[in-house]
């Protein structure tokens, strides 16, 4: 009889988002797509489905660039009005 298969050893399990579910990364359907048309986030497809994996999201997110503290200040001078 043969031993059974466990998942010991390999790899983490990827989640994959699909392009209406990258909203809870307050990432919309149209940025999602002009993203991918720039090369900025990685999609992959599985028949007419096109999905982001949860690797290629966090990358993506890591690069977007960073609110520098000094630009804060007229951010929320925006917010208030």
């Amino acid at each position: 009889m043969k031993p059974a298969r466990t998942n010991e050893g390999s790899a983490p399990r990827n989640r994959a988002f699909t392009i209406y579910e990258l909203k809870t990364a307050g990432l919309g359907r149209t940025k999602a797509y002009e993203e991918i048309a720039a090369g900025r986030l990685i999609a992959r497809k599985i028949g007419h489905k096109t999905i982001v994996l949860e690797s290629d999201l966090a990358a993506y997110l890591e690069n977007l660039p960073r609110i520098q503290p000094n630009s804060l200040d007229s951010i929320l001078a925006n917010v208030a009005h």
